[in-house]
């Protein structure tokens, strides 16, 4: 294991730091295309409450908005696997690679 007086992004290969880069892009770039969309997805033609507030009527998503989101998410699906599966996780023993997976999390990439 990677001793642990060395900075955190020497202690990660460099396609794995990516990938993790990648998928905290991929996840702000989904929550900002849902922050622009109505609440739900399908019409709404009444309007109603969500948490105590007045939400107007609305026409849902349209088709290419929720294939913009479908497509971000499917995107972060695939970098969540292939950080899961990296080989770089085999070089640690029992909870020492959650503890790894934590700090790669963690690390500001």
């Amino acid at each position: 294991m990677p001793p642990e007086a060395a900075s955190p992004a020497s202690e990660f290969p460099g396609d794995l730091v990516q990938a993790q880069r990648e998928l905290i892009a991929a996840r702000a770039e989904r929550l900002a295309l849902i922050a622009g969309l109505p609440h739900r997805t399908s019409p709404m033609p009444e309007p109603y409450l969500v948490n105590g507030r007045v939400v107007a009527a609305h026409e849902g998503w349209t088709q290419e908005a929720g294939a913009a989101v479908d497509a971000v998410a499917a995107r972060e699906r695939e970098l969540a696997v292939r950080l899961v599966e990296h080989p770089h996780w085999k070089t640690y023993k029992g909870h020492e690679a959650v503890k790894a997976r934590f700090r790669l999390q963690g690390m500001d990439v």
